[in-house]
């Protein structure tokens, strides 16, 4: 997905009805994983709430990735540090990177020991947000998914099954109860 766009590449002698029927096939799946941020004429959405353009916040200021990143970031640093501290005091505090990403909410590298989120995090109610974070800073003590992460993750976050059930339905359109 490049912006609205779907591109599909395929060695040279697939033949297109073949692409054409897999991605008939596919389509409902792609469609789901990738559904637009919701619009609103003249809002947007900003860590779960629509909020109004205005003289203060202008349409312009909102499309600079540089302020959304250093907003999410200025949220996700001191949660990150909670969750870390929940996990143990031995625990050295990761990096943050925050940048665009199109298939993940977040990452954790064992190797460069950072955390990266998506910008888009930013359209989600705080506790969505927070899910993400608690769920990266669980890897550094559980790399994998075992059942010991979930353990662990189900440990220091109770809802995290409900709220992850509803970040993987993609952008909500009404409400981040």
């Amino acid at each position: 997905m490049r912006e609205s766009n779907i591109l599909v590449s395929s060695p040279f002698k697939v033949p297109l009805n073949t692409i054409q029927s897999l991605l008939l096939k596919l389509m409902p799946k792609i469609l789901k994983r990738y559904q637009p941020i919701p619009f609103q004429e003249g809002a947007f959405l900003w860590f779960g709430s629509w909020r109004r353009y205005d003289e203060s916040f202008t349409k312009a200021h909102r499309n600079d990735l540089k302020w959304v990143k250093k907003a999410l970031h200025a949220f996700a640093a001191p949660r990150v540090e909670h969750w870390c501290r929940q996990l143990g005091e031995t625990i050295v505090l990761p990096k943050i990177l925050i940048r665009s990403m199109t298939s993940r909410w977040g990452t954790y590298s064992r190797k460069t020991h950072r955390i990266t989120l998506s910008s888009t995090l930013v359209a989600f109610h705080p506790k969505w947000i927070d899910a993400v974070i608690a769920h990266e800073c669980v890897h550094i003590v559980h790399f994998d998914h075992s059942s010991r992460f979930y353990a662990t993750l189900q440990q220091l976050l109770p809802t995290y099954e409900e709220t992850h059930a509803k970040l993987k339905q993609g952008y909500p359109h009404a409400n981040f109860d």
